[in-house]
């Protein structure tokens, strides 16, 4: 029996080692967020792939520095209208040489993946033949919120103690990814072969540090730009944006959005009964990869 655990023990290390986590990141005018964004996935992801749809402001900048710095960050460009996030992340990702023992990790530039235990070991040991769910945890501003601090995640402190709904990403073993007819769905939040939804396995080892809203001028531009995309899109599904959509006419509207607003619009940002849900401190502590 110990020369069975400590040949399994020698096989997971080994696997682990050798296994490849390959992350995808659709991103529009992320400039506020992006670098912690890079640099804490760069602990973890040994390939970065970033589209930037649209952007005006300095996220290429960004992501072009710290590649420039080692970090593994390779950097795309969608000028089109639509926002069609789905079908591009697909696209990439078989354009790229999946590897059976790789993953693939679709993230959003201001969600910060998370684990109790070191994040390559956690998902080493996911199963290999159903995507996992990652639940999101949701930060928002309060007014407790050090307005002098730039850094969104040392920033914003607070998240909701329950999400309802409760959204979950995907993480994808290489073994799926590889069949010729995987899609990754919008939002990043399920995964079909052909028109098949496939069952995802649900895990308590890894969460999503969330970040949707941080400033009025970041709601503003989120807002009013993904929702005009989304409506851009001719292969939009029923429901996506729907987020966006609630929020586009106050965001078009030039009244100041002040901090106790911003506050009620974070609590109730897709979800049900966010005026209702309390709040826990939970400050968040990241790795960062530096040059």
């Amino acid at each position: 029996m110990i020369f069975i655990h400590e040949t399994l023990q020698r096989s997971k290390i080994w696997h682990t080692a050798s296994m490849r986590i390959v992350t995808l990141t659709w991103a529009r005018n992320e400039e506020d967020i992006l670098e912690h964004f890079l640099r804490h996935t760069a602990t973890f992801a040994q390939e970065m792939h970033i589209m930037l749809h649209m952007s005006r402001d300095g996220s290429l900048q960004i992501a072009s520095s710290l590649q420039r710095q080692g970090l593994p960050i390779r950097i795309g460009m969608d000028e089109g209208v639509a926002h069609r996030q789905a079908s591009a992340l697909t696209e990439l990702v078989k354009a790229l040489p999946i590897e059976e023992d790789d993953w693939v990790v679709p993230l959003d530039a201001d969600e910060l993946l998370q684990s109790s235990v070191n994040i390559r070991d956690a998902i080493a040991a996911l199963p290999t033949d159903t995507p996992t769910a990652v639940p999101w945890k949701t930060y928002l501003p309060t007014h407790r919120d050090d307005p002098a601090e730039k850094n969104p995640i040392k920033r914003i402190t607070h998240r909701r103690s329950i999400e309802t709904p409760q959204y979950h990403k995907m993480i994808i073993p290489g073994s799926l990814i590889r069949h010729s007819n995987c899609k990754i769905l919008p939002g990043n939040h399920a995964v079909a072969l052909g028109d098949e939804l496939l069952h995802s396995t649900p895990t308590s080892a890894l969460w999503i540090a969330h970040f949707p809203v941080r400033t009025e001028a970041q709601l503003r531009r989120k807002i009013i730009q993904g929702w005009q995309s989304v409506l851009a899109n001719p292969q939009r599904i029923p429901g996506e944006g729907f987020h966006w959509e609630q929020l586009y006419s106050r965001c078009l509207d030039p009244r100041p959005i002040d901090t106790a607003e911003i506050s009620r619009i974070a609590r109730d940002y897709a979800q049900t009964n966010g005026a209702l849900t309390e709040l826990v401190s939970d400050p968040l502590h990241t790795s960062l990869a530096v040059a």
